[in-house]
């Protein structure tokens, strides 16, 4: 063989090399990702939550039309889950960059609005608690703490143990449809979903993150980081909701 016909000839070693690279970097691009949503979702929970203007315009009249009754909540669900579909979408069907990013952002600012009123009823709570003498309930903190406890035990068991669990995708599509035909039961019906129900959702919640860890570590294209930080990250919000809601039973 001629040597200049050998140095156009791809190495295998080289070629492996660079995907072991670029899945690293794609990988610590996920997770750095994943880092500004969560701190830009906190961030601005705490400005829907404190600053005057947001909360007269903002807080307070969602606050009143989600809880005023069922069908007001289901209103708000409904156009959450049309805002996530539309966030989702342009995360992961658009070769624009900066789409991407405007999908993520998005689906940041819509997860803290419909928190919005979780942490009103969170708030009225901890007041009802004090007023009768009772100890500061810290409910908030304590869910959060949960909350990123669970997703590091997740995530870090599925690094080290570097099992696949792609094989849970059709169990859980099938019971988030369960789920949801759940919630619409009850929002027709008018019956409450308890802490079973919660405790059910916490576990789907530690199935999807299981299940989009795995992605991210083996199989999800590794110029998709943005799609797969917001993957991630509606599932963490998914965990922090329902957590927040068995802390709400607890403390009673």
């Amino acid at each position: 063989m001629a040597p200049q016909e050998a140095s156009r000839r791809p190495i295998a070693a080289a070629d492996a090399t660079r995907g072991v690279s670029q899945r690293v970097r794609f990988i610590r691009l996920t997770y750095l990702h994943l880092l500004g949503a969560i701190l830009a979702f906190a961030g601005l929970l705490y400005l829907f939550m404190t600053q005057p203007v947001l909360v007269a315009n903002v807080s307070v009249p969602l606050v009143r039309f989600a809880l005023g009754g069922r069908w007001n909540w289901g209103v708000v669900l409904a156009v959450f889950m049309a805002v996530s579909w539309i966030a989702d979408y342009w995360a992961n069907h658009t070769a624009s960059r900066a789409v991407q990013y405007l999908g993520l952002g998005f689906y940041v600012v819509a997860e803290a609005l419909i928190f919005v009123p979780l942490l009103a009823i969170v708030e009225w709570k901890t007041q009802a608690i004090l007023a009768r003498g009772g100890a500061e309930p810290h409910i908030m903190r304590d869910a959060a703490y949960v909350t990123l406890g669970v997703f590091t035990a997740l995530t870090l068991s599925v690094f080290f143990t570097r099992k696949d669990f792609s094989f849970l995708g059709s169990g859980l599509a099938m019971a988030s449809g369960a789920a949801l035909s759940l919630i619409v039961l009850s929002l027709t019906f008018g019956f409450s979903l308890g802490l079973a129900f919660s405790v059910g959702m916490v576990l789907l919640a530690a199935g999807y993150i299981l299940f989009q860890t795995s992605q991210v570590l083996a199989h999800a294209d590794p110029r998709h980081h943005v799609a797969a930080a917001l993957a991630l990250f509606s599932s963490l919000a998914l965990l922090f909701w329902y957590v927040i809601r068995i802390f709400l039973r607890a403390r009673e």
